[in-house]
């Protein structure tokens, strides 16, 4: 398993984890942030999954999921409500963290060839 897999494998149980943490941080303990937690990691262990058989596919899948969670947390960010917002600074650095990896690898890639010399 390259280093790449294994952050977004890594990246999908942290989104599993931080669904439960949400749910149990809601006032109401709803259950919409195991629901989207968790669908999201399964998607991501889809697309880390697919890497071994269709690098290209999981890697720019795993890619897009994370861009997508981004997209949908750094709104909440910019306009925070009262409360902690511990776990959507997590969240956004971790989606970040995993998108600039796998960039930054498939640049590396195409720069120096698979052999990576």
């Amino acid at each position: 398993m390259s280093k790449y897999q294994a952050s977004i494998f890594l990246y999908a149980v942290a989104m599993i984890a931080l669904g439960f943490a949400g749910h149990f941080m809601s006032p109401n303990h709803e259950w919409i942030s195991t629901i989207a937690g968790g669908a999201i990691g399964v998607i991501e262990l889809f697309f880390g999954t697919l890497t071994k058989t269709n690098p290209r596919v999981g890697f720019i899948g795993a890619s897009v999921v994370a861009l997508l969670v981004d997209g949908q947390f750094v709104p909440a960010l910019i306009h925070p409500k009262p409360g902690p917002v511990w776990h959507i600074w997590t969240i956004v650095v971790l989606s970040t963290l995993l998108i600039i990896f796998l960039l930054g690898g498939h640049f590396f890639q195409r720069r120096f060839g698979k052999s990576g010399s």
